[in-house]
């Protein structure tokens, strides 16, 4: 049997992550954690980022890794929701996954900032999912440092048809 593996999913907000997470967990079997599910649990449903305090956001982090441990742990790879803007993000929980001797691969879900800014747009006007403020999509636009190769990335430029693309980059049996 296969050692479970950490996924990160990676890109700017309404590049499709979810979408893809949705399709690995249904395909796969994978265990998915969503941040925006994890922030729920510490009441902080509605709020966009910047509302959310510092300490809260370590305790979000430190539970996100907690929960990654313990699936992996179980023997299930699990994918990890979120946009992990930055690659000292991606570093640390690579590390923690790391410490407990699994590995971690990125999904890069490469999209065009501006379009994903038109998916926001769109979904300002058809609401099926939660909006994101401006200032959030331009910080995230600003600060993305972009997957590069030494993170043992898997990039999904949205090309080639979800259900190619999964049997192309996993093991289907």
């Amino acid at each position: 049997m296969n050692k479970p593996i950490q996924y990160l999913l990676v890109g700017l907000p309404f590049s499709g992550k979810t979408t893809l997470a949705n399709k690995l967990v249904k395909t796969l079997g994978l265990k998915s954690i969503n941040i925006d599910e994890v922030k729920k649990e510490y009441g902080y449903e509605a709020l966009d980022d910047d509302h959310v305090p510092k300490e809260v956001w370590k305790k979000i982090f430190n539970k996100i890794d907690e929960k990654v441990i313990n699936y992996l742990k179980s023997n299930y790879s699990v994918v990890t929701e979120t946009a992990w803007v930055k690659k000292a993000w991606r570093d640390k929980v690579r590390l923690t996954a790391s410490r407990e001797g699994f590995e971690t691969k990125v999904i890069y879900v490469r999209l065009p900032a501006e379009t994903a800014r038109k998916r926001l747009m769109e979904n300002r006007i058809f609401k099926k999912r939660f909006d994101v403020p401006d200032n959030i999509f331009d910080e995230a636009v600003k600060e993305f440092e972009e997957p590069k190769e030494d993170e043992n990335v898997i990039i999904y430029d949205q090309s080639t048809p979800l259900n190619q693309w999964i049997k192309q980059n996993f093991s289907i049996t």
